[in-house]
């Protein structure tokens, strides 16, 4: 199941921080061929925060149409965005 908006991975992390109070940070954007080893070099440390099978997701993308979902259950999608995610002020 997802969503009907899509995100691009710096803009989900603007809205988690804006969802926390916290205000979007300027980000460095990092070409491919140097993030892959890297984080495959580290994964056996267990010092990152993300593992090679997950940067392999992010790079494929994850969407899809979720509109049958939504009707065959009689469903309203929830938006998420600071207002919907307010619960993470807490």
């Amino acid at each position: 199941m997802a969503g009907p908006d899509r995100y691009s991975y710096l803009e989900l992390l603007d809205i988690l921080r804006s969802a926390s109070g916290l205000k979007a940070r300027p980000k460095i954007h990092q070409p491919l061929w140097l993030v892959e080893p890297l984080v495959k070099l580290m994964n056996p440390l267990d010092l990152l925060p993300i593992t090679p099978d997950q940067l392999e997701m992010l790079v494929a993308g994850n969407t899809c149409d979720s509109a049958g979902f939504f009707q065959d259950f009689e469903i309203e999608p929830i938006r998420f965005n600071p207002e919907t995610l307010n619960y993470l002020r807490s």
